[in-house]
């Protein structure tokens, strides 16, 4: 779930502790400038679809450190398959120039 108009005090730990009335969050990020100040947005990802749905139907238009929240679904993710079982993993690549493409790390992966 892709969480916008974020606060900027707001931490991974606000975040996950704001949306776990909606199921079990697999994982809670603030996106963060390369200075460590937040861009006002983040990522809650949940243990299945339907909960992610579940907290876009709650969550949107609540309240979260005295700032209007919004949700939706984040249509960013991409599913990485591979070699063997492995499917449906997440990857998380850090330390990328600034003029990176999105289409330039599909084709890496």
């Amino acid at each position: 779930v892709y969480v916008g108009n974020l606060a900027y005090t707001v931490t991974w730990q606000d975040l996950k502790d704001h949306f776990r009335v909606c199921g079990e969050i697999k994982y809670a990020n603030v996106m963060r400038h390369r200075d460590g100040r937040s861009r006002g947005c983040g990522i809650v990802e949940f243990a299945t679809p339907a909960q992610a749905a579940d907290a876009i139907d709650k969550m949107n238009d609540s309240t979260l450190k005295q700032r209007l929240i919004w949700c939706r679904e984040d249509r960013e993710d991409v599913e990485v398959t591979g070699g063997g079982n492995m499917t449906g993993h997440t990857v998380f690549v850090s330390n990328l120039p600034d003029d990176v493409q999105w289409q330039q790390l599909n084709d890496l992966f």
